[in-house]
């Protein structure tokens, strides 16, 4: 894993960097950050996050530490390019119809 620092804003959640206590991944934050969004497009996303504190520290935080913040978001693009070759789009394409003709949700 690239070595983020954690802090009262960023934490590690197992299987990858958060936004404390929320579960929301740090790669949401960084992303839309690097595309030049501002915090009210960032809650735009997470209607769950009804304080501004919380993702204007994390941008800090991550404007702070760009140089890992950019090696997790690759680390990240990696994993969804091998969670993609164990998905290929066929298949998800039928898991998809699958859960339509049955009224079935994501899990």
């Amino acid at each position: 894993m690239a070595g983020i620092p954690t802090n009262d804003f960023v934490e590690w959640c197992g299987t990858g960097y958060c936004l404390a206590g929320t579960g929301i991944s740090l790669d949401s934050i960084g992303y839309p950050m690097k595309w030049g969004e501002g915090v009210e497009e960032i809650l735009g996303d997470f209607h769950a996050l009804h304080w501004r504190e919380l993702p204007e520290d994390a941008m800090a935080f991550v404007h702070a530490h760009q140089e890992e913040d950019d090696a997790n978001l690759a680390e990240g693009a990696l994993r969804c390019e091998e969670t993609r070759k164990l998905n290929p789009p066929e298949l998800v394409r039928k898991v998809r119809r699958y859960r339509a003709e049955r009224g079935l949700k994501s899990a």
